[in-house]
């Protein structure tokens, strides 16, 4: 489901939201044995959603714009046989946000500056997971922490 809304000229929200609900049958192996009950989808959880929200106030030399987005996601499977044990990566969310001064018209052009921030309360989460036959353990590769720039356009 994507909703999308203007609530009034300047600010605009939003919803996503999705839902996944599989089966499996008859997964069988090379080798000839039958894993059906033993085998998951992977990277695929069961929900998601994401809320958006963007505000333009326009000023006298261009538009202050403001935006903020959060998107979660439910646990999921990273190898999907779980025989010998289930590797998931938890569920988590991400708070992103935006400010920015545009349209300023200056020297025959357009510019904006901005600052923004990603993961901005810092959650701490598994981007990936995955189950080494070699070593005999899982290993996981961390999400990017808390991000802070700046970005500077001109257009002529």
């Amino acid at each position: 489901i994507d909703l999308q809304a203007a609530i009034t000229d300047q600010f605009l929200v939003g919803l996503s939201y999705s839902y996944l609900d599989y089966d499996f049958s008859n997964v069988d192996f090379p080798d000839g044995t039958d894993h059906t009950d033993t085998t998951e989808l992977v990277w695929a959880p069961e929900n998601a959603y994401a809320i958006t929200a963007d505000y333009d106030l326009p000023i006298s030399v261009g538009q202050v714009r403001f935006h903020l987005d959060y998107s979660w996601q439910d646990d999921q499977y990273a190898l999907a046989n779980t025989e010998f044990g289930k590797v998931e990566v938890s569920s988590y969310g991400l708070l992103n946000g935006r400010i920015a001064l545009a349209d300023v018209k200056i020297l025959g052009g357009t510019w904006q500056i901005a600052a923004w921030g990603k993961n901005l309360t810092d959650e701490e989460y598994d981007q990936e997971r995955f189950f080494s036959d070699f070593i005999g353990m899982v290993s996981a590769g961390q999400g990017t922490p808390r991000q802070y720039g700046m970005t500077f356009n001109y257009n002529l």
